[in-house]
């Protein structure tokens, strides 16, 4: 006994009977042919006008094998450019350090030049400071030498063996050191995306009457040439959600209140590695689903009739929707595709509606039938409106918001009764697409549909080829309408790829495609810290160079220090003693570290070395 209600709530169950080695309806009659239609390949119909339609069947091998050829060059030469546009970006940054490095260092000469001076002197500085304590031999040997480095000079300061002059020296060292990698990173050179001239970007359309045609015939809609496409359509569909995919470019997910998703029409013979913004009437997606409320109060019966009858006007309430059911149109699950209708207009659906049927037999199932049905129907609350759509290079489009109180231009490149009225049309074939598994899915459709209604989860646990008996039941459960609402949106974007790609028209809208330029970059911060480092180093380098001048550390200076002093007779007992072996050198050397060096003053003013 089934649980199938008339009006249809969330997470309503149907009941099915497991066998093995199928899973199938326990009351499936054989007049259930909704998937028996034969399905045309995308080249059969409904694709004249597409630009991806390769005729390779007319072409003769020499032809197609030019053809490969040509795109394999094509392919090469692109790669070679790209390397040596590369290898020539990169040589050139190089140079430009090395210039930028070799400015620094100019820059800096004549700062480096007095630091290295005051160093130089630092050995007679210390001295004179402390005339009479005087500094170990240990603490001044090398503090003026070049072999005096800079971990030396920090020790020295740490331990205060050092002048004011040698202190700031060595700092003044320290800013030039890092003024000297900084600075030249400050400027370089990078490729950038430059926005191009205005240029006319080729995008699908959907132009007038190329849907909802009334020009043939006064009150009648001619449809077809949109329906036919709809294979085509479903294809996309199930090669995108169930495969992944990608056909053409998709459409980033919106951030926007109030729309779950966008749908662009494609951009033609762009490449999807291209960087580019564009102007293009989209639409805004607001989706929704729910379980229609009808006038059916009882089940409805079906003759075992193989001509159609008409059994019954439905009327979907509160929703502005008929349905006619007729006999040879049933089945467990399918897609209401040609006798869905306008309540108020008595014409087919213009608002992108799309009704799917799902109906239960409770008795009979064989020759005469009552069935138990609900409707579910979704909206996609679609609204046209031009907005700016960028290519980043992946792709992926991306819909740019709207300022607050800016609105675009039109475009004029979807007509708006013709685009809701494709949107009714896009998922006719939901039911036929893909291959269908009839393993684990009798009767309930293709592969995207059931994921649509029931999920992928679930429909992985259904029992397959490993079933039980055949009383097995089992019960499946609709997803959520919420669910469905978002799995809606996402479907009406892969299908209406095969109508915005060409197929119902053509249009030029202005764009700018971005070109790679080499400019030239600077890092803020990096200039700021620099200027500021050279403006400290030169207000040093006023600074010292007021400052009372030493003696520097050379050999005519230090003859004159140590005329008349005890140092060289000191160092020469040492010498004697190292000859003699009375002792080592390196005890030698232990024992004059420790000994005090003091720059003593003569009579007439001159300097002199002692050791004590």
């Amino acid at each position: 006994m089934s649980t199938f209600p008339y009006g249809q709530p969330e997470n309503v169950e149907l009941q099915v009977l497991s066998s093995t080695p199928m899973l199938r309806f326990s009351t499936v009659s054989d007049k259930s042919s909704c998937y028996s239609e034969p399905r045309k390949h995308p080249s059969e119909g409904g694709l004249h006008n597409s630009s991806y339609e390769l005729h390779l069947a007319e072409l003769s091998q020499v032809q197609v094998e030019r053809r490969r050829l040509l795109t394999r060059n094509r392919l090469i030469w692109r790669r070679v450019k790209a390397v040596l546009k590369a290898l020539i970006l990169k040589t050139v940054k190089s140079m430009i350090t090395t210039l930028n490095i070799a400015l620094v260092t100019l820059a800096l000469y004549p700062i480096s030049d007095i630091l290295l001076e005051l160093k130089g002197e630092e050995f007679f500085h210390l001295l004179a400071s402390r005339r009479t304590e005087g500094f170990p031999l240990s603490a001044i040997n090398t503090i003026s030498s070049p072999v005096f480095g800079m971990m030396d000079s920090i020790h020295a300061m740490i331990a205060g063996r050092c002048s004011r002059l040698f202190l700031t020296a060595t700092v003044g060292s320290l800013i030039a050191f890092v003024t000297s990698i900084l600075a030249p990173t400050a400027l370089s050179i990078q490729s950038v995306l430059v926005d191009g001239d205005i240029v006319a970007l080729p995008v699908g359309a959907v132009v007038n009457n190329s849907v909802y045609n009334t020009t043939f015939i006064p009150g009648y809609t001619d449809e077809s040439y949109a329906t036919n496409n709809a294979d085509f359509a479903a294809s996309v569909l199930w090669a995108e959600m169930s495969l992944g995919v990608q056909y053409k470019f998709s459409t980033a997910a919106s951030h926007e209140a109030g729309t779950s998703a966008f749908i662009v029409p494609q951009p033609l013979n762009l490449p999807m590695t291209s960087t580019a913004r564009w102007l293009t009437d989209v639409v805004g997606l607001r989706p929704f689903c729910t379980w229609a409320s009808t006038n059916i109060t009882q089940p409805v019966i079906v003759p075992n009739a193989s001509d159609s009858t008409s059994l019954a006007g439905v009327s979907l309430e509160a929703l502005d929707l008929d349905v006619t059911l007729y006999s040879t149109d049933f089945c467990i699950i399918a897609v209401m595709k040609y006798f869905v209708w306008n309540h108020t207009t008595h014409m087919l659906p213009t608002d992108g509606s799309t009704v799917f049927l799902a109906g239960q037999c409770t008795q009979g199932c064989l020759i005469t039938s009552k069935f138990q049905f609900s409707f579910l129907v979704c909206k996609p609350n679609a609204v046209i409106e031009t907005r700016e759509v960028r290519a980043e290079g992946g792709a992926m489009l991306s819909v740019q918001p709207l300022s607050e109180g800016k609105q675009f231009t039109r475009q004029g490149n979807l007509s708006p009764r013709d685009t809701t009225t494709m949107l009714s049309i896009a998922l006719n074939s939901l039911s036929n697409t893909g291959p269908l598994n009839f393993s684990a899915t009798m009767d309930l459709g293709s592969q995207p549909q059931i994921d649509f209604l029931f999920g992928s989860k679930q429909a992985n646990s259904w029992p397959g080829t490993q079933a039980g008996s055949s009383s097995d039941n089992v019960n499946v459960t609709f997803l959520p309408v919420a669910n469905l609402s978002t799995a809606f949106g996402q479907m009406l974007q892969s299908a209406s790829k095969a109508y915005l790609s060409g197929y119902l028209g053509t249009a030029y809208v202005p764009a700018r495609l971005s070109a790679l330029e080499v400019v030239f970059m600077s890092s803020l911060p990096l200039v700021t810290i620099s200027t500021a480092t050279f403006l400290l180093l030169y207000i040093l380098f006023g600074f010292l160079h007021l400052q009372k001048r030493g003696q520097e550390f050379n050999l005519p200076n230090l003859a004159r220090a140590v005329y008349g002093s005890n140092l060289p007779e000191e160092i020469s007992r040492s010498a004697q003693e190292i000859d003699d072996g009375k002792c080592s050198e390196e005890e030698v050397i232990e024992r004059m570290d420790d000994r005090m060096v003091v720059l003593q003053r003569r009579a007439d003013g001159s300097s002199v070395l002692h050791i004590t």
